[in-house]
């Protein structure tokens, strides 16, 4: 027979502030071991749970805004492979 395991699931409410002073809230639902290692990792980093998750946020988008500039160069690159030197850049440049 199965034992059913119930995991208790933790709630966080995350209040913030823009620079234009609005406030915002945002709920995050956890069960317990996810509330163990989001405050672990935290501490560990030495932060709130509220600034490594802003913080874990904003990378996550930077690193995709990252990966879709990089695609973007590459299929430019695809159409037109033309590379210059650094040396064939400045001279570009001082020549303007």
């Amino acid at each position: 027979m199965k034992e059913a395991v119930s995991q208790q699931r933790m709630l966080f409410v995350l209040q913030c502030k823009t620079k234009g002073g609005v406030s915002m809230s945002i709920s995050l639902r956890l069960n317990n071991e996810e509330d163990a290692l989001f405050r672990k990792y935290a501490a560990m980093k030495k932060m709130s749970v509220s600034e490594m998750i802003r913080e874990t946020v904003l990378e996550k988008i930077e690193d995709e805004y990252d990966l879709e500039a990089y695609d973007l160069a590459v299929e430019e690159y695809r159409k037109n492979p033309v590379t210059y030197t650094h040396r064939e850049i400045i001279e570009q440049l001082e020549n303007e």
